[in-house]
């Protein structure tokens, strides 16, 4: 091959590449769709198209179904109830920062007394207390409760939480029951997060001895500066009967709202 013939052939090879290149760059530019979390692909190590991965929407795939363990009501005063229901979040970074539920009551007739709804925030992996109280049933015996809410995963507003390893320090010791004809539930409540909190809800359920939930109730604490306590107490209307076995207090400050 002569001199000249392979200077003929490079120049091609130049214009060729030159050309192809400017093709390439013009494309992947103007004319090929950019990759993102809303061009309908799965395509950036997203677990399903637009959502997981590097996408901040959540797959339905990556939620875990809330589970019920117990809806029923509590019996103060004749005509008197509370209705609760304790639920729990298994998710261990996706929370709700507005769950919207309702309770249906019924009397011992199995006809609706009346229905109620109510709206909480729910951490990740926590359990929750659902509850209404106070509750006027008339002259009626109310018998039973159930508990309705939205369980599709996308209506239910489900939230993914940034940072939980700085999520609120609360614990709870020095609990003391006090029975009588106005029973009454001590405990103390500690903040040992390097933060004052405000707005903490406190729940207690007081179980029988076959674990059945037999008397619920709810304070709030207003505001708690760190590394302090507080003692908090519940209070019912009439004496237990039933024998308790053991308390649950679940202390809880919303912390979904506050990492999104």
């Amino acid at each position: 091959m002569s001199w000249s013939t392979k200077r003929q052939l490079l120049i091609i090879f130049i214009l060729i590449s030159f050309f192809g290149g400017s093709v390439g760059i013009y494309y992947y530019f103007f004319l090929k769709t950019p990759i993102s979390c809303s061009d309908g692909k799965k395509n950036q190590g997203e677990l399903d198209i637009d959502c997981g991965g590097p996408c901040s929407e959540i797959c339905e795939s990556e939620i875990l179904p809330l589970s019920v363990e117990w809806v029923r009501p509590f019996k103060l005063l004749n005509g008197k109830y509370d209705v609760a229901a304790m639920v729990v979040n298994r998710n261990t970074t996706f929370g709700i920062p507005s769950f919207n539920y309702k309770f249906s009551v019924f009397d011992d007739k199995n006809v609706n007394v009346t229905d109620k709804n109510g709206s909480v925030f729910i951490n990740p992996n926590e359990k929750v207390l659902l509850f209404i109280s106070g509750l006027d049933s008339g002259q009626r015996s109310v018998s039973k409760a159930f508990l309705e809410y939205n369980k599709d995963k996308k209506e239910e507003g489900w939230l993914r939480v940034g940072d939980i390893s700085d999520k609120p320090r609360l614990s709870v010791e020095n609990e003391k029951v006090v029975e009588g004809n106005t029973p009454r539930l001590y405990a103390d409540i500690i903040n040992s997060s390097p933060y004052d909190l405000r707005n903490i809800e406190v729940s207690a359920i007081v179980y029988d001895e076959q674990d059945n939930a037999m008397a619920v109730s709810r304070t709030m604490i207003d505001f708690l500066i760190k590394d302090s306590r507080e003692q908090v107490v519940f209070t019912w209307p009439s004496p237990f009967n039933f024998k308790w076995k053991r308390i649950d207090i679940l202390p809880r400050i919303d912390y979904v709202t506050k990492n999104n």
